[in-house]
């Protein structure tokens, strides 16, 4: 009884301990984002390690040590100003009780120009009870457009509706595709016990036309389009 007391015991204090280090990476984090945007190099340069390495994530250049990666920044800043960065937090897993893998995302939005959304990857080490940076990768997240605005007018659409008398009864459903960038329209016909005709209907901006079309496809083979 001793021994399993004294087991789980050990994996709560393990747990708790995990649980502050996640809690103080989350912070740095906060930490990082505010000196990032009050365009402080030396205070961001400080929550690296010093034997870290920094790739600017837009030349590729790497730099070692904190005195570098403060005149990197310093030059980023100087690049861009006003420059603004937004970071959250996916995950935080631990490799050892000084190693912490940290995965997020993070965007940096500069005046008059496209932010710029990466997904990281950040390797944390504790030294002297502060965790700080010592590896980031980073990874340009691809922005797939949208053409919900164009066709949004058409959400009512999205649902399934029925439609019957005493020999008919017509069954349409709808849905978005990935992205929002169709809809799709399914429909069946059917004839008091048998299904008399499917089909799909596919609705989606045409972009060189600057107008909603359409293309329908049935069980008889037959085929049309609209706009």
């Amino acid at each position: 009884a001793m021994m399993v007391w004294g087991l789980a015991s050990a994996i709560g204090a393990e747990a708790d301990r995990q649980a502050a280090d996640e809690a103080a990476i989350r912070k740095a984090v906060e930490s990082y984002v505010a000196a990032f945007n009050q365009g402080d190099a030396k205070a961001l340069a400080a929550m690296w390690s010093p034997e870290a390495v920094y790739t600017n994530p837009l030349s590729g250049e790497q730099v070692v040590g904190r005195a570098e990666i403060e005149k990197q920044f310093a030059a980023i800043f100087a690049d861009a100003k006003g420059a603004k960065l937004e970071a959250k937090t996916n995950s935080v897993q631990f490799v050892s009780p000084s190693v912490g893998i940290e995965q997020g995302t993070a965007k940096v939005i500069v005046p008059d120009q496209a932010p710029e959304e990466t997904e990281y990857t950040a390797v944390y080490v504790k030294r002297d009870d502060q965790w700080l940076l010592d590896r980031v990768t980073e990874e340009e997240v691809l922005v797939v457009p949208s053409h919900y605005e164009q066709l949004k007018e058409l959400e009512w659409m999205i649902g399934r509706w029925v439609d019957q008398d005493d020999d008919a009864t017509v069954v349409t459903e709808c849905n978005w595709t990935k992205n929002n960038n169709f809809i799709t329209r399914s429909f069946t016909i059917q004839i008091r016990d048998r299904i008399d005709m499917a089909g799909m209907q596919i609705i989606g901006w045409d972009p060189a036309a600057k107008q909603i079309r359409s293309w329908v496809f049935d069980s008889d083979g037959g085929f049309g389009q609209g706009t």
